[in-house]
């Protein structure tokens, strides 16, 4: 059985200038700054697999408001932020933004203030629509994300991939039990992706991509029987003045892409 956690909550993407990035997303992309998220100190970081955490973040939306997946948007502070995001589509790891506008008539890549590469498709109205996900064995990638996490997929069978007559490999479409949001894996085979995933929370670009549960416990139980890599145990995160606490942890898929579980507060 997968885990219990049916939606994905928000995309996580780490900028250099948090108020230079909420400029470019709003205006863009189309979301709008929603909550902000800014401990006043530093917190032990064990849900992110630091040493110690405090952050200046916004959660961007799109047409559904906090009820549909987000962007957060996330400037660290302790410790600062380091990496650049992967230049190429072609990579390990988080590769694409997935974001729906009205103001495009066909799929266009850009990259945001710090490289990171946001795809806009065509739709009727702004919104965070889901990830690119580059993996080095799909046939191992793709039960992890149907059979632990819970996507359901889109198509029956995955299919190869022809990008500009050049990149080359075989992909799967998944959706979330919500269906909100979609997972593009894809296993990358003519030019070599570049690897691996981004190697800590701090890198610049997309790190996590965070799933709301309403049992942490549970989850994180059954994501060590089936052997899945945990950064932590369930760990408190204070998120700043007049929000609620929340208890968080990460775990890995098979190449070390960061998913995280978040559980809903009580308070909501």
């Amino acid at each position: 059985m997968p885990i219990s956690a049916r939606r994905v909550f928000h995309v996580n993407v780490n900028c250099s200038d948090l108020e230079r990035s909420v400029e470019y997303y709003r205006d863009r992309a189309g979301l709008s700054p929603a909550a902000r998220t800014r401990p006043t100190a530093p917190q032990p970081g064990d849900a992110f697999g630091l040493e110690s955490a405090q952050w200046d973040a916004f959660m961007m939306t799109g047409w559904q408001g906090g009820t549909g997946p987000v962007v957060d948007l996330l400037e660290w502070k302790v410790p600062a932020f380091t990496g650049r995001p992967h230049a190429s589509a072609v990579a390990a790891g988080f590769s694409r933004l997935l974001v729906t506008s009205p103001d495009v008539q066909a799929s266009t890549v850009l990259a945001d203030p710090d490289g990171t590469l946001v795809q806009l498709d065509p739709g009727e109205g702004a919104g965070v629509a889901g990830v690119v996900i580059g993996c080095t064995d799909l046939g191992r990638t793709l039960p992890f994300y149907t059979d632990v996490v819970g996507f359901e997929p889109e198509e029956a069978d995955p299919r190869r991939l022809a990008v500009a007559g050049a990149a080359r490999g075989t992909a799967a479409r998944l959706r979330d039990r919500a269906g909100g949001f979609a997972v593009e894996l894809v296993e990358w085979r003519s030019p070599e992706p570049v690897s691996p995933p981004y190697p800590v929370a701090n890198h610049l670009g997309m790190y996590r991509m965070a799933l709301m549960t309403d049992d942490i416990d549970a989850d994180y139980d059954a994501l060590r029987v089936r052997g899945v890599t945990c950064v932590s145990a369930p760990a408190e995160l204070d998120m700043g003045p007049g929000l609620p606490r929340l208890r968080a942890l990460l775990f890995l898929d098979p190449d070390g892409t960061a998913l995280e579980l978040i559980e809903t507060p009580s308070q909501i």
